[in-house]
This record gives C-alpha cells, structure tokens and sequence, in this order.
C-alpha cells in the first residue's frame, strides 16, 4: 500500500457579513457557513495528521476523525462535535485536541483531549474552561477572536497545548490531563 502524502493546511476562519442593497436599504441574510468537508491537522514535525470529514455533505452533523502516523491510519471514528471542532492541535506522539464545536454555541465539548491511540481522554465544558480562566462573559466575548470564545490559534508546545480565553494563556497538560493558567 502506499503512503499517503499528508498535506497541512492553515485554516483561515472567517468571519463576514453578507447583504444585498435595494433603494438604499440594506436586506440582511442569514448565512449559514457550513465547514469543509475535509479538515486536515498536522503535528509540528508533519508526521501526525488529523482529518475530520463529513460522510455525507454534511446532511447529518457528526463527521468522522481520523489520526495517521507517517501515512498509515491510527484510528478512526465519529466525533460528537458538531459539524466539527472550530479548531484542533495534533502533538508529535499524535494526541489529538478538539476545540470547540462549528456552530458558536455553549458548548459542552469545548475541549476534547483524544490519546494517540483514539481514546476520549478528557473533555470540559465551555463552563469549566471559563472557570479555570476566571473570566466574565464580556470579556471572552470581546476577545474572541475564534468562534465565541477562543482567543487565537492554539499552539502546540511539546506535549502541552496553549491557548487562550479573553486574553488569559491557558495550558493543557497532556500527561496530566489538565488545564491550567499560564504564568
């Protein structure tokens, strides 16, 4: 068999406003912007690839998540993130994180730590994450720069994964399966 050639992917987000003028009035449309239907993720060193895809064109709302190491699949199966995560971070052993839900909802899957064997390790609530950071609705909302809570880009740091909520640096520890404050 052989290997496929991981390609990574930077995923833009996008956030934008569609209307269509008459006689000067502006006529707002909801717009629904469904993800792609194949994500890719990559580790650091390029070895580890996450793809999260639809099976469907996205009829039904959980698409499926597969990690390959150097071409060859780890594991497979049907992540309950809506549509998908907004974002994810893969490390160089392959543990796998999934941020948020598509849909800018509370979300109770706010961070999922999946192991490199494909194993649901942890999972916090947008609750959670918002008690550990100690920050006010107001805050995560002016600073979301992600959905309706992230702050940025998670980055990968060893077997760490930072990121932020309303300007406050988080660290989820891989090993520990925890959450932190950055200090």
């Amino acid at each position: 068999m052989q290997k496929a050639t991981p390609v990574c992917l930077t995923i833009a987000f996008l956030a934008f406003a569609s209307g269509h003028g008459q006689t000067g009035h502006t006529k707002k449309m909801d717009v629904r912007v469904m993800p792609d239907e194949v994500r890719t993720f990559c580790s650091p060193n390029k070895k580890c690839v996450l793809t999260i895809k639809t099976l469907d064109h996205w009829k039904t709302p959980r698409p499926q998540a597969s990690l390959s190491v150097d071409g060859s699949q780890v594991w497979i199966f049907v992540i309950q993130n809506w549509h998908g995560p907004k974002t994810a971070s893969v490390t160089n052993t392959g543990n796998v994180v999934l941020f948020d839900e598509w849909p800018n909802i509370k979300s109770d899957l706010a961070v999922t730590l999946i192991s490199d064997k494909g194993k649901a390790k942890r999972v916090w609530t947008f609750d959670q994450v918002r008690s550990i950071a100690n920050a006010s609705a107001n805050d995560i909302t002016q600073n979301a720069k992600i959905g309706n809570w992230l702050g940025g880009m998670p980055a990968v740091r060893s077997e760490t994964v930072q990121f932020a909520m309303a300007k406050v640096r988080l660290i989820l520890d891989i090993a520990k399966q925890s959450i932190v404050v950055s200090k």
